[in-house]
């Protein structure tokens, strides 16, 4: 229910600036609520659990090769083929390390496949169809049964939310065109992006991707792809060239929608509560002109009546001084009701009824409140 307004002047005038009022307010109001919110799909992605193979950026099951010059920050491994041929150097960034078919290599193999076959498990939300470039995607598990490609930039949407998952289940092969991009927006983070690949993954060159991929063969990455995530090859083999790749940390904390609309909307509240304040001010002022010129107005037609019984010449003075007044009062009023946003008095729910329509709060003793009470009757 919105509040109701007192106000001075005529019935109709009464009238007008009661429904100027409250629309003011209403939108005043309703402006510090009003917070906008991404669309989502049923969001039942869940991370994929990567155990040991989480260290890795790079893993291979029959060896690795490297032409021209690639850094890798994360763990690099191979089994059961641990070869690593360089073509080029491979800087590893500290405490990056290589496990060549060792205990260490051959577990994280194992906890790949248990990986896989997590994101090959999970119920898909939506078909994701055989073109990702130029699509905005929530948070969910999207697929095909055959291949995928990437041409141009296929955006993910965390709608605000740092924790949202995406789950890619490709039943063949993934190829991204040249210069195709993976972009992060409203708080999606590479770590919460996987890749199930049926067969094989080629990255194009200059490919800016994002996510880990799972690929139950090979990965290839042309030169100059960048990949902020995880290149897994559980069969075969990984070719690199001229790369950057970067195993993705979460952020520890997450801020999520609601936190997000709650504070905008408390600082749209408080934006929306000085407005009112500074038109009520406003209001208050204009009603203090018009109390004040009524006052002298009311006093100069007492002298006027009082002169009707002395000469003509003091009775003319009288009424000149109190028509003046009067004028004075007229155009204190006009000002009131001409004040942005006129809500001279806001009343809450449940105050007395004056009998117009409009309420008035049980004012006491204040002269103010009861002449604008006793206007509001006439």
């Amino acid at each position: 229910m919105a509040p109701s307004v007192v106000t001075t002047g005529t019935s109709n005038s009464r009238k007008q600036t009661r429904v100027a009022a409250c629309a003011a307010a209403v939108a005043a109001l309703t402006a510090g609520f009003l917070v906008s919110t991404a669309g989502s799909a049923q969001a039942i992605a869940t991370a994929v659990p990567l155990h040991t193979a989480e260290s890795f950026a790079v893993l291979a099951g029959s060896g690795i090769t490297n032409t021209g010059t690639t850094t890798i920050d994360g763990d690099v491994g191979a089994s059961p083929t641990g070869t690593v041929t360089l073509n080029g150097p491979i800087t590893l960034v500290p405490p990056s390390v290589y496990h060549q078919a060792d205990a260490v290599a051959d577990q994280a193999k194992t906890d790949l496949v248990t990986g896989y076959n997590n994101a090959a498990g999970q119920a898909r939300d939506a078909d994701s169809g055989g073109e990702l470039g130029g699509q905005t995607l929530v948070a969910g598990v999207y697929g095909t049964d055959s291949t995928l490609g990437l041409t141009g930039t296929v955006t993910l949407d965390g709608g605000g939310r740092t924790d949202g998952v995406w789950v890619f289940q490709v039943g063949s092969g993934v190829t991204t065109a040249s210069s195709s991009s993976v972009s992060l927006t409203n708080g999606a983070q590479a770590c919460n992006v996987y890749w199930q690949v049926g067969s094989s993954a080629t990255l194009g060159t200059s490919t800016a991707f994002v996510g880990t991929i799972l690929a139950n063969t090979s990965i290839t990455a042309t030169t100059g792809a960048t990949i902020e995530g995880r290149l897994l090859a559980s069969g075969g083999a990984v070719t690199l060239d001229s790369n950057t790749i970067t195993k993705p940390g979460c952020l520890t904390t997450t801020q999520d929608a609601e936190v997000s609309a709650s504070d905008a909307s408390s600082e749209a509240s408080a934006s929306s509560a000085a407005a009112v304040q500074s038109a009520a001010d406003a209001a208050q002022s204009a009603a203090d002109q018009a109390t004040s010129a009524a006052a002298e107005a009311a006093a100069a037609q007492a002298a006027a009546e009082a002169a009707q019984s002395g000469t003509a010449a003091d009775a003319a003075s009288a009424q000149a001084a109190a028509d003046a007044a009067a004028a004075s009062a007229q155009a204190a009023a006009d000002l009131l009701v001409t004040t942005p946003a006129v809500q001279v008095l806001v009343v809450p729910i449940g105050a007395p009824d004056t009998g117009d329509g409009s309420t008035i709060a049980r004012t006491g003793g204040d002269p103010l409140a009861a002449l604008l009470a006793r206007s509001a009757k006439e």
